[in-house]
């Protein structure tokens, strides 16, 4: 190949290269996650007030949901089942374990942590939920809202959280 050739080529391959396809610095990494430990915190924040429009607007509009088994496909469908869980609950608290935040590029993120969910129902009775969350966050408009999110409980019959020590042969 000529020189010339050569040249527009490389030319061309570079014009073809995606805005901001660069390595993120340390510091823009951290503010990727400090905007998505934020927007997790107020998601959390707002579950407690078993208020279904405030809990659903840290969902995208494209957002698919998966829970103990079933999948939620749009927002439409996890806005019913929400809507339906917390109609039967009266009130809520929430503690969240710590975050783990791994960013994967200037506008997406997964989160994963672990919850405990404590719930009286309408009729007074109450549960405590163990589990475990993972996210995945997009920036949208400067917003940051989660694209997909998994939740998962454990079985009565779950292994334990720390697995049993290996016998050495």
């Amino acid at each position: 190949m000529n020189r010339r050739a050569c040249t527009a080529l490389l030319l061309v391959a570079a014009a073809c290269k995606p805005a901001g396809s660069g390595a993120m610095s340390d510091q823009d990494r951290a503010t990727v996650a400090a905007g998505v430990r934020q927007a997790d915190a107020a998601f959390w924040a707002a579950l407690p007030s078993r208020n279904v429009d405030s809990v659903m607007a840290h969902f995208a509009s494209n957002v698919v949901f998966a829970d103990e088994g079933m999948i939620f496909p749009t927002r439409d469908s996890l806005t019913v089942a929400a809507r339906a869980t917390m109609g039967t609950e009266r009130s809520a608290q929430v503690t969240v374990g710590d975050r783990r935040i791994t960013v994967l590029g200037p506008d997406a993120a997964v989160l994963t942590t672990t919850f405990e969910e404590m719930v009286v129902d309408t009729a007074g009775g109450s549960a405590t939920f163990k589990g475990a969350w993972s996210a995945v966050w997009q920036r949208e408009h400067g917003r940051w809202l989660m694209v997909q999110s998994h939740e998962s409980l454990p079985s009565p019959e779950a292994a334990p959280a720390t697995p049993p020590a290996r016998r050495r042969s």
